[in-house]
C-alpha cells in the first residue's frame, strides 16, 4: 500500500530525496472501488472473480472468501486515497518529515524494517499524501495480519502474471485487458517479449532504435522549432496585460533558462551488475526489478544526474521536468505523423511544434507556475496575478466539465486542467512560431491547402484515435489528458487563427465569437 520514489527534492532541487506515496490499488483509481455506478459495480465483480481465480491457481484454499477479504481491504484503502485531481497539487504533495517524527506518529508500520529492507537509513522523507499515511497506520491496527498477507499475495501474483504459466496470464488478460480495457486480442508472445525488454532494459533497445531512426538533421530541425516557439512565448509574455512586471520578469527568466534534450540521453545505461538467470524467467524478472530499485535508491541524497533520462529514447512522448526546468523530446516521437524532414514546415509546426509548445506551457500551468527557474518549489507570483490566472483557468475547468459526456461519464475539468492548458496555449505559441519561421514571406500552399491550414491539420492528425468504450471509460476516470476529440475541436475553436485559416462563419460547428475565445498565454 506504499510505494517509494527517488526524485529531485523540490525544496532543494540539487539533490535527490525519498518520496513516500499512496499505492496498493490494482484497479489504479479509487473510483472503481467506491462508485455505485453500474459499470464500476461490474468491474468490482470481475475483479473479485479474478482475485479468486488467481488464489485458486496458486492452490490457496477458501479462495473466494479470501478474495472477498482482499477486495474489502482495497475498498478501505481506496477510501483513504487522495482522488486523482487532488494529486495534481504540487504544493499539497510536498511534505518533508523527519523519520523520527514519522515513526512516532505511525506506530503500526515498522519503519525500521521497511527502510532496512530497502537498505537505506534516511533522516528526512517527503510524504506526498500525509493523511493517507496516518490513516493507513490505523488500518494496519484494524485489519488482521492474515488478510494483509493475502492482499500481498494477490498483488505479487497480478504483477507477475505475464511471467507465470499460461493459466495465470489468461486470467489476468480476461479481466485487465478484456473487461477493463476492451482489448479483444491479446499481444502475441513476440510482442510481449519486446514490450518486456522495452520496459526492463530500455537503453539496450534505445541505442538500436536511435541508430536506425534518429539523425543530426532531425536534431537540428527540432532545436530550430523549439527556439522559435521559445521566442514566440517571449513575445506573448512581453505583451501580456495582466501579469505584474516582477512576475513577468521571473517568467521570462524561467523561459530563458529552460533547457531542451532531444533524441537520447547523453549517457547510455550499461546495466553493469545485472544478472540474467538463464531459463529462470521468474527469477530474472525479479532480479531486474531489484536491480532497478537498487539503482534508484543509490541516487538518494546524491547530486542530480543531469545526463540520464527517466524515460527511454524510443518513447513516443515528450516531457517537461519541472525540477530541472527542461524539455525532453525522445527520438521515438520525432517520427511521422509528429515530425518528418520529408514534409513541409507547416505540418511539423502543427504536430511536433504543438507538442513542444504544450510541454513548455507546463512550466507555466497551474502547477508548473509554483516552481521557479531553478526547479525550487516557490510561489513567485503576486496574489493579483494568481487571482487573474485562476479566473481564466476556472473557465477551462468549467468548459471541459460541461462538455458532452463520453461513454456516459461526465468530464472532470480539474483533473485535466494542466493538459488542457498545455494544448490550448501550446498550440497558440506553436502557430506564432510557424509565422516566425516564414520570416515575413507568405506561407507556401501544398496540395491545395495554405500553410496555415496545414498547420492545424498537422495538429489534428496526431490525435486521430479510435477508443473502445471500455478503454475510454477507463481513461475518463484515470487520465489527466482529455479524449482526443476535445484536444482538437475545443482547442481549435478557441484560436482565431484557425477560424481565419478555414473561413469559419457563425453557425459552423467550431465557430466562436472573439469574446468567447480563450487564450491564457
Amino acid at each position: 500500500p506504499l510505494r517509494f520514489e527517488v526524485l529531485p527534492d523540490y525544496g532543494n532541487p540539487d539533490i535527490y530525496a525519498l518520496y513516500l506515496q499512496q499505492s496498493g490499488l490494482l484497479l489504479k483509481n479509487r473510483i472503481y472501488y467506491l462508485s455505485s455506478s453500474s459499470d464500476s459495480s461490474e468491474i468490482r465483480k470481475g475483479y473479485l472473480d479474478y482475485l479468486e481465480r488467481s488464489l485458486d491457481l496458486t492452490r490457496i484454499d477458501q479462495a473466494r472468501q479470501r478474495a472477498e477479504a482482499v477486495l474489502a481491504l482495497e475498498v478501505q484503502l481506496a477510501d483513504i486515497h487522495w482522488p486523482a485531481d487532488k494529486n495534481r497539487d504540487r504544493v499539497g504533495q510536498y511534505n518533508p518529515m523527519a523519520v523520527a517524527e514519522l515513526k512516532s506518529a505511525n506506530t503500526h508500520l515498522d519503519w525500521d524494517s521497511y527502510f532496512g529492507a530497502l537498505n537505506i537509513s534516511p533522516e528526512i522523507v517527503i510524504i506526498n499524501q500525509p493523511d493517507y499515511i496516518m490513516r493507513l497506520d490505523q488500518l494496519m491496527g484494524k485489519i488482521s495480519l492474515a488478510v494483509w498477507k493475502d492482499y500481498l499475495k494477490t498483488h505479487i501474483i497480478a504483477g507477475m502474471a505475464a511471467y507465470l504459466p499460461e493459466d495465470y496470464t489468461n486470467a489476468s488478460n480476461l479481466f485487465f485487458e478484456q473487461q477493463l480495457a476492451g482489448i479483444e486480442i491479446s499481444a502475441t508472445r513476440e510482442e510481449r517479449v519486446v514490450g518486456f525488454l522495452n520496459e526492463s532494459l530500455p537503453d539496450i533497445l534505445g541505442r538500436i532504435y536511435v541508430g536506425r531512426h534518429f539523425s543530426d538533421e532531425t536534431r537540428v530541425a527540432t532545436i530550430e522549432i523549439f527556439e522559435n516557439i521559445r521566442a514566440a512565448l517571449v513575445t506573448r509574455f512581453e505583451a501580456n496585460f495582466w501579469l505584474d512586471p516582477s512576475t513577468r520578469e521571473e517568467a521570462l527568466n524561467k523561459l530563458a533558462r529552460m533547457k531542451v534534450k532531444i533524441g537520447h540521453p547523453d549517457e547510455w545505461r550499461r546495466y553493469r551488475g545485472l544478472r540474467i538467470r538463464g531459463v529462470d524467467l521468474y527469477g530474472s524478472v525479479k532480479g531486474i526489478a531489484v536491480f532497478h530499485n537498487r539503482a534508484l535508491l543509490d541516487k538518494l541524497d546524491g547530486p542530480i544526474l543531469s545526463g540520464k533520462w527517466k524515460t527511454s529514447a524510443q518513447s513516443v512522448n515528450a516531457f517537461y521536468a519541472a525540477a530541472s526546468n527542461q524539455i525532453i523530446i525522445p527520438a521515438g516521437i520525432l517520427q511521422f505523423p509528429f515530425f518528418s524532414t520529408e514534409i513541409d514546415d507547416a505540418i511539423n509546426y502543427g504536430a511536433i511544434g504543438g507538442i513542444i509548445g504544450h510541454e513548455i506551457i507546463h512550466a507555466f500551468d497551474d502547477q508548473g507556475r509554483k516552481v521557479d527557474a531553478t526547479g525550487r518549489l516557490r510561489d513567485w507570483w503576486l496574489q493579483a496575478d494568481i487571482a487573474q490566472f485562476n479566473y481564466y483557468t476556472q473557465i477551462i475547468v468549467a468548459e471541459f466539465s460541461s462538455y458532452p459526456s463520453f461513454e456516459g461519464l461526465e468530464p472532470n475539468g480539474l483533473l485535466t486542467l494542466g493538459e488542457n492548458l498545455g494544448d490550448l496555449s501550446g498550440l497558440a505559441i506553436a502557430y506564432d512560431a510557424y509565422q516566425l519561421s516564414l520570416g515575413g514571406a507568405p506561407s507556401p500552399s501544398v496540395q491545395g491547402f495554405t500553410g496555415e491550414q496545414r498547420f492545424f491539420m498537422g495538429w489534428a492528425q496526431i490525435w486521430k484515435r479510435v477508443y473502445r468504450p471500455e478503454a475510454l471509460r477507463h481513461r475518463m476516470k484515470t487520465d489527466v489528458h482529455a479524449p482526443a476529440e476535445f484536444r482538437v475541436n475545443w482547442v481549435l475553436s478557441n484560436l482565431a487563427a484557425f477560424q481565419k485559416a478555414f473561413g469559419l462563419r457563425p453557425g459552423d460547428r467550431l465557430y466562436r465569437t472573439s469574446d468567447d475565445q480563450l487564450i491564457i498565454w
